[in-house]
């Protein structure tokens, strides 16, 4: 039943202090309910209380492109390719060889 509350294990129309010691009506549950949420939604939101702060990180990436991202990722790939780090930690050791190595042998 939509307009039902559940209480004690058995589910119950609009007002149920008649059937269980719940004393709740359904209105009051939801309101009680949308409160709660409306609370946990207000308590992630960044922008309630700091819209200056949030303004100000969209501003820092404003202008920013598809293109830019890309290319940059583009230029690190290159970047990392010349070092010879195949294994991407950062430096160019012995796992490195290990790997190409490996791959070699695999054609």
């Amino acid at each position: 039943e939509d307009n039902a509350l559940h209480c004690g294990g058995s589910w119950y129309g609009d007002d149920v202090s008649e059937h269980c010691d719940c004393n709740i009506s359904l209105d009051s549950y939801n309101n009680q309910y949308e409160n709660g949420y409306n609370a946990g939604v207000s308590s992630v939101d960044i922008t309630s209380d700091n819209q200056a702060a949030f303004d100000a990180g969209v501003a820092s990436v404003d202008g920013i492109t598809q293109e830019d991202v890309d290319n940059a990722a583009a230029e690190a790939y290159i970047l990392g390719a010349q070092s010879g780090d195949i294994s991407g930690d950062g430096n160019l050791n012995i796992t490195d060889i290990v790997i190409y190595i490996e791959k070699i042998l695999e054609d």
